[in-house]
């Protein structure tokens, strides 16, 4: 029972994390940048789900194009809480959701605000910490812009400055953003 117990905890404390991290309130766009390890342009390979004790637990591969905050490896594993994998003992596929999971696709490109805790990576902000990049125009030298993640990051009339609307923002604007918030030395 001890050791059950244990186990659950140390899960439940790796998704944990730090309450600012996966809190339901909306993150602006500099706190995005400022409590991620990484932020990362890249493109996802795939995702598998797998139990973990009670949990399932879904992992994404997201190949990395292009490192803008941290030192990310080549390629980066996102871990999440939910998904759909086969029951060990029923031996049928479970299905479990968690209010945080973010839905990825294969071949998706995007921008990922990333947390890394005990060696395991998740988003920033849960579906904030994601970013999809809209392809290029096919007629011309248009740089490729952002689209807003499924939490909507937007201009509110009566918000400071903070907030920004990512709609539009080419990836050479939020990477100058990028450097700009670390060259101030947010809170990481």
């Amino acid at each position: 029972m001890t050791a059950r117990l244990t186990t659950t905890l140390l899960v439940l404390a790796t998704f944990a994390g730090v309450a600012h991290a996966d809190s339901g309130r909306a993150l602006d766009l500099d706190e995005l940048i400022d409590f991620a390890q990484e932020v990362v342009v890249g493109e996802v390979v795939g995702s598998t789900s797998r139990w973990q004790g009670r949990l399932v637990i879904t992992d994404t591969v997201v190949r990395v194009e292009e490192g803008l905050k941290g030192d990310p490896p080549r390629e980066v594993t996102i871990t999440q809480p939910g998904g759909t994998a086969v029951h060990p003992r029923l031996g049928a596929e479970v299905t479990t959701q968690a209010s945080t999971f973010t839905a990825f696709v294969r071949g998706e490109s995007v921008v990922l605000f990333v947390d890394q805790r005990a060696g395991v990576r998740r988003l920033v902000g849960a579906q904030q910490g994601k970013l999809v990049v809209e392809p290029p125009a096919a007629h011309g030298a248009q740089p490729r812009s952002l689209a807003v993640g499924p939490k909507a990051l937007r201009v509110e009339p009566d918000m400071g400055g903070g907030t920004i609307g990512t709609r539009g923002m080419t990836i050479d604007e939020l990477r100058a953003r990028v450097a700009t918030r670390t060259q101030k030395g947010g809170p990481r």
